[in-house]
């Protein structure tokens, strides 16, 4: 009995070194348990902060394809303003061609019209000469008879 006793003992001894471990690894674990609730607590926080982000990045998208739309708003401005510039270019076109058509037109009948009031000068010269010519011959009969009455 003495020894079946000591045999219990003996068990009861490494119950309690068999406890003493698993109270030891109760602890450990706990203290693991904890490890991983900070984690965890680490990893919600990483996770916010990721969120956090990822409405910013939404945000930056949004104002992308905001000015993405400005710059098509702007790029078709320029497209109807390139338009009324063409058509503005091809009005300067037009009126050049019609001022290059009147200083040839000009140009062609210059000439005539020159000539034509020069023969107009030229018949009114000698009007004139005939005139001029007739008054002499007066003057001269005037200034006989102021001789002849003077003597």
């Amino acid at each position: 009995m003495e020894n079946t006793l000591k045999q219990i003992l003996d068990e009861l001894k490494g119950l309690r070194s068999d406890v003493g471990e698993l109270k030891d690894g109760q602890r450990g674990l706990r203290a693991d348990v904890e490890e991983l609730r900070d984690g965890q607590r680490g990893l919600r926080a990483d996770v916010e902060e990721l969120r956090d982000g990822q409405r910013g990045l939404r945000a930056d998208v949004e104002e992308l394809r905001d000015g993405q739309r400005g710059l098509r708003s702007d790029v078709e401005e320029l497209k109807s303003g390139q338009k009324g510039l063409r058509s503005d270019v091809e009005e300067v076109k037009n009126g050049q061609k019609e001022i290059k058509e009147a200083v040839i037109r000009l140009e062609e009948t210059q000439p005539k019209d020159i000539i034509a009031i020069l023969e107009r000068i030229d018949k009114k010269l000698d009007t004139k000469d005939f005139e001029l010519h007739a008054l002499n011959k007066r003057v001269f009969k005037v200034e006989t008879e102021i001789e002849r009455f003077s003597r």
